[in-house]
């Protein structure tokens, strides 16, 4: 698996949570012909409905919350990669005959800025 990869039982409870409450409202739904006896059930019902929704979201934002400290983490360390780099040095070393006399040789040195991109 690859590390920017999420495992796949990751999805199937992110949509476990956001089906639940929309599988218990069809079931409500569903259930409301079995005559419910009084107005303080819809109430009932409702704030589970509610508490549910208010679940999720807490979740949701739980995992927002991870993503984007790791998200945080990844760019601090290719800021900090990518100034490394820039100060790293990038040496050639030449060796050329010199104009003066064939037996003179020319040693050169060259720090190279690192190609961008």
């Amino acid at each position: 698996m690859n590390k920017d990869e999420k495992p796949l039982w990751m999805y199937w409870v992110i949509l476990t949570m956001f089906m639940s409450p929309t599988l218990f409202i069809i079931g409500v739904a569903v259930g409301s012909k079995a005559n419910i006896p009084s107005e303080s059930a819809w109430i009932v019902i409702s704030a589970i409905i509610s508490a549910v929704a208010t679940g999720v979201i807490a979740f949701l934002t739980i995992i927002l919350a991870v993503e984007t400290w790791r998200l945080r983490r990844n760019q601090d360390e290719q800021i900090d990669s990518n100034r490394k780099e820039a100060i790293r040095p990038h040496v050639e070393i030449f060796l050329e005959s010199s104009i003066v006399g064939f037996q003179f040789m020319i040693f050169r040195v060259e720090n190279i800025p690192p190609m961008a991109g």
